[in-house]
């Protein structure tokens, strides 16, 4: 699973390339592991969230029926012919001039590692279900978009790439930059200068070790 042309699945919280995967035309929604889904969020030009019911929701500069969002593009089998949609295709609510939108993604288990395909994705496709050899098969309605035209899509409809500071290392999988320097007990990370600090807790220890 890829968006603006960089795989989802890439991210250090993931250690296989793949996951597993089932229909169900009952949903609407597009679920997604916990981790995959905030990879996604990383690379969506506006502000998401996963709400408290673990859908996805976002607030746009533009109204929800103007706004350009990217193509997600993924495989059924490793060697799998690549199909894609537009993640605009996925909007499930948009008021009129309205510029927060509901995404039909959700997290499809907050613990094991497994992908939902709602109808709301289904119905972009040509879906063939073969229940004698339990396959299923899937193929774009329309056709695959040139590589001019994705080069051209990841420029326009992607979040720009987040430029990290000093001491912060940048994730491709979901555009984010962290410092893994900030995980000690008396350490905070601080937004602004990209760099660790002595947080309250450990000045306060600080103070008490000199005081005694």
């Amino acid at each position: 699973l890829s968006v603006c042309n960089q795989n989802l699945f890439k991210s250090e919280k993931l250690f296989g390339s793949f996951f597993i995967a089932k229909l169900d035309i009952i949903s609407l929604f597009f679920g997604l592991p916990k981790s995959v889904l905030h990879s996604l969020i990383g690379w969506i030009d506006g502000s998401c969230e996963i709400n408290s019911t673990h859908y996805l929701v976002c607030n746009f500069t533009k109204n929800c029926d103007s706004v350009s969002l990217p193509t997600l593009q993924f495989q059924l089998t490793q060697f799998g012919e690549p199909i894609f949609i537009s993640i605009s295709n996925l909007i499930i609510l948009k008021e009129q001039h309205s510029k927060i939108c509901k995404i039909s993604f959700w997290i499809a288990a907050l613990e094991s590692d497994y992908i939902v395909l709602g109808s709301k994705l289904i119905i972009n496709f040509y879906t063939i279900l073969d229940y004698k050899n339990l396959k299923v098969g899937m193929i774009n309605k329309q056709p695959f978009p040139e590589e001019n035209i994705l080069l051209n899509e990841i420029m326009n409809s992607c979040a720009q790439i987040k430029q990290c500071k000093n001491e912060e290392v940048y994730l491709n999988a979901s555009n984010t930059c962290y410092n893994s320097n900030c995980m000690y007990m008396f350490s905070s990370y601080d937004q602004i200068t990209g760099q660790c600090k002595i947080n309250t807790l450990g000045k306060l220890f600080c103070a008490f070790i000199l005081t005694t």
